[in-house]
């Protein structure tokens, strides 16, 4: 029971600390044609990102951008693609 309760709370931890990123990300813009189309980042490594609040001069297909931002995990939504990101910061990559 003692070894349930270590690992339960060290997967609590490791949840939290996944779903806010206070270190700048890459990735390139990308515009996705499911349900009727949005937006997305993609990052060098294949993660797949929804940002809730892209700004509209970032909404550009191809553009390299670093981001941060937090995870919203119990988000659902009809586009059925990546994980949904409130950004915090979002630039052009240089």
């Amino acid at each position: 029971m003692k070894k349930l309760c270590l690992f339960a709370a060290f997967s609590m931890i490791t949840l939290f600390s996944a779903c806010e990123s206070s270190e700048m990300m890459r990735g390139v813009i990308t515009h996705v044609g499911l349900s009727g189309g949005f937006y997305g980042i993609i990052t060098p490594e294949g993660e797949q990102y929804v940002p809730t609040n892209l700004p509209e001069e970032f909404m550009e297909d191809g553009i390299e951008v670093e981001f941060r931002g937090k995870v919203q995990e119990e988000m659902v939504g009809i586009q059925m693609w990546g994980k949904y990101i409130e950004l915090e910061e979002i630039k052009r990559a240089q």
